[in-house]
């Protein structure tokens, strides 16, 4: 575990007041989470009168007040097996409750937001950043600095950058409950979230209940240990792991929303900080969430409630990593999901088609159409059941209440970089055509990223050729929902590290064995931290993994020689 306790300067006087002693003053200071009713209360009778419910559907939900609740809690960066590995306690308590674990569920994309967007929205991160060039809202006037190769000089380049629109206007499941009068909420604890430094955010508060300004206010207050980026080496506000925050206030809006008032709710509680960026603080967390949902079942809190526990992609930056197994591991989160124990005797089939897709390949698209299918037992209260009601699926994804089939990847919406069933072939990393790939992956940074940016980025040369893979494709096999070239029949996977940098890439390339040509499948993905390396272009997000700064360098460079204890390049600070 780990101890929040202080220094002497600061004392806990109860759960909710705070006493710092600075210059012999007393000041107040804590970020209360309130809960405010903030819709109508929802009535059961009404809601059945509103569908035409004959008085034999009473019989059949004698055992609901409502429909069912929906509850989300996301381990960030949390692999299968790596959940396994930390939370026995959790897990073993969890099943006796009947919790559904599935085996092979795979990632769609890299990141967070990559792997959420489809299972929230029903479409592609890259179709939710679709950029309109005719929206002037989101045009910006902007000044470049670039790099002349021919005059080796910079010059100054203005340009109209357009960028693509809050999310607002989408599709959004939490949205759909919402409309149907589910008391909805959403909580991140770290400030850079998958919906908003990095990307385009919402202009309104996507739920009734949106946890970013607590979270803020949180960050801003003299009590919280301030550190420049997310993943902070002492995860406490005052005497509390940041964890014990986001399950408290889970704990009270279920007091409030299902144990009081019996309202139906859909909502996700994000927990980063205790996983993302380091392997050991989900060990820590294990008897907590034990705890937790002992409390919520003695409490009767879960009753009529759909509980889903899981990561949203496995460890990306840890030495881990580096091997085989944690290559592979990345691309199979944890996944698992309770029932209300009435669902046993209501819905048998869809039971056993639960227990059957455990051991079928499953992925975030079968979750959205898992959260239509809810959405139409509520919407048909008459049949209230997932495999009566009216469910078409509008993406690849099945529903986890219908029967999965065996499937490939391609079938299955999963990318063929992310697919968990790939069977490749360790290679000797002596070999020709392997350092070939990697130069080649290397020349692309240099020349393609880093292009415009050779005045502020040094330019990376190969250290160590880490560890090779192959894969023999198929020439109907679909990668990237496009049919390959029938000419590239080879999909190489490098990994590398790079001076002076010391930055490890993962490049997957594809290979034509005939012209020799090579072609770039998929981004390349840094899989170490880059901290305050890349400061020079913070800016350019699509770039600081990349990017070596030439001022960080020197700086680097002037206080080694000034200190010889100084041997830390990198900071740890998470690679977003």
């Amino acid at each position: 575990g780990y101890n929040c306790s202080n220094n002497s300067t600061i004392n806990q006087l109860d759960k909710k007041s705070l006493s710092i002693i600075t210059n012999n003053s007393l000041v107040y200071e804590y970020v209360h989470p309130l809960i405010r009713l903030k819709k109508s209360p929802f009535s059961h009778d009404i809601w059945l009168e509103k569908n035409n419910i004959s008085n034999n559907f009473s019989t059949l939900t004698s055992s609901y007040q409502s429909p069912p609740s929906v509850i989300m809690i996301i381990l960030d960066a949390v692999s299968n097996l790596q959940a396994h590995r930390a939370l026995p306690r959790t897990l073993t308590y969890l099943k006796t409750l009947g919790l559904y674990t599935f085996e092979n569920h795979a990632i769609v994309g890299d990141g967070t937001f990559e792997n959420i967007v489809p299972m929230l929205f029903g479409k592609s991160a890259i179709d939710l950043q679709h950029i309109n060039i005719n929206d002037s809202r989101y045009e910006f006037p902007i000044t470049d600095i670039e790099f002349d190769s021919k005059t080796n000089k910079t010059i100054e380049i203005k340009k109209i950058i357009h960028y693509p629109g809050p999310y607002d206007n989408y599709s959004f499941i939490i949205k759909n409950f919402s409309q149907l009068n589910y008391t909805t909420f959403f909580s991140e604890e770290w400030r850079e979230s998958a919906f908003y430094n990095l990307k385009n955010g919402f202009h309104q508060s996507p739920t009734d209940y949106y946890l970013r300004p607590y979270w803020l206010s949180l960050y801003e207050t003299l009590s919280y240990n301030k550190y420049s980026g997310n993943s902070n080496p002492k995860p406490c506000y005052l005497d509390k792991l940041l964890h014990l925050l986001s399950l408290n206030w889970l704990k009270q809006f279920l007091n409030v929303y299902h144990q009081t008032l019996n309202y139906p709710t859909f909502g996700i509680l994000k927990i980063n900080e205790m996983s993302h960026d380091y392997l050991e603080r989900l060990f820590w967390i294990d008897n907590d969430l034990e705890k937790f949902f002992q409390n919520l079942y003695q409490q009767n809190l879960l009753n009529n409630t759909i509980l889903i526990l899981c990561g949203d992609h496995g460890h990306r930056q840890h030495h881990l990593r580096l091997t085989r197994i944690g290559s592979f591991e990345v691309k199979l989160p944890f996944f698992s999901i309770l029932l209300p124990q009435s669902y046993k005797e209501n819905f048998p089939i869809a039971i056993k088609n639960i227990e059957k897709n455990q051991h079928m390949l499953t992925s975030w698209w079968d979750v959205y159409e898992t959260f239509v299918n809810i959405l139409k037992m509520v919407e048909e209260p008459h049949l209230f059941d997932p495999l009566l009601v009216n469910w078409h699926p509008t993406t690849s994804g099945i529903s986890l209440f219908h029967s999965i089939p065996e499937r490939n990847c391609s079938s299955a919406g999963i990318p063929e970089k992310y697919c968990p069933c790939s069977r490749t072939q360790t290679l000797d990393i002596t070999l020709p055509i392997v350092k070939e790939l990697t130069i080649a992956s290397i020349n692309y940074i240099n020349n393609n990223k880093l292009k415009n940016h050779q005045h502020l980025c040094i330019r990376l040369k190969l250290k160590t050729i880490i560890r090779a893979e192959v894969e023999k494709l198929e020439k109907t096999k679909i990668i990237n929902n496009t049919t390959l070239d029938k000419n590239f029949t080879r999909l190489f996977t490098v990994l590398f590290d790079v001076s002076p940098s010391d930055a490890i890439f993962e490049s997957n390339l594809l290979y034509d064995d005939t012209t020799k040509q090579i072609r770039l499948h998929s981004e390349i993905l840094r899989i170490n931290l880059y901290g305050q390396t890349s400061a020079c272009i913070k800016d350019k997000y699509d770039l600081r993994s990349f990017c070596y700064c030439i001022s960080y360098h020197k700086r680097f460079h002037h206080l080694l020689s000034r200190n010889k204890l100084f041997t830390s390049k990198t900071p740890i600070v998470n690679l977003i």
